[in-house]
């Protein structure tokens, strides 16, 4: 019976040893996640700095590209402005050179349609007088 006895407080032992284990060990998984998550906040802390710092950093320079964005896209919009403009005075000068060209021409042709009627109004005269002259000679030689 002491031997009974004996044997089931070594089962109850060792049975009570193993929860006590299991209880130790489920107290450092608790203890160990905690401390990790001590750690990781501890170091998140100490890189907040940096993070923050880094995160200035990179708005700085989306804010300086965006800047330079806007000025490259109103320099090209002026550029093309300039350009429009100087390919519009070109066409108004083309344009004008063109039409005075036309005019020109209509002109040459007026004056020379002129000219010609003139030329043939005096060629017209010419021989009026040569026929007069040759009639009043024949008329000389009769009388």
């Amino acid at each position: 019976m002491l031997f009974d006895r004996k044997h089931d407080l070594n089962n109850r032992l060792r049975s009570a040893r193993a929860e006590v284990a299991i209880m130790i060990q489920c107290t450092y998984e608790l203890a160990v996640v905690h401390a990790q998550k001590i750690v990781r906040r501890y170091l998140a802390r100490c890189r907040l700095d940096s993070i923050r710092q880094a995160k200035d950093e990179f708005a700085r320079f989306c804010a300086a590209l965006e800047i330079q964005r806007l000025a490259r896209g109103k320099l090209a919009k002026n550029l093309l402005i300039e350009l429009r403009q100087q390919r519009d005075c070109f066409m108004a000068t083309k344009i004008q050179s063109i039409a005075r060209m036309r005019q020109a021409v209509w002109e040459r042709k007026r004056l020379w349609g002129l000219y010609f009627l003139q030329l043939q109004h005096q060629k017209a005269t010419v021989i009026q007088s040569l026929a007069r002259t040759y009639a009043a000679k024949m008329k000389r030689r009769r009388l």
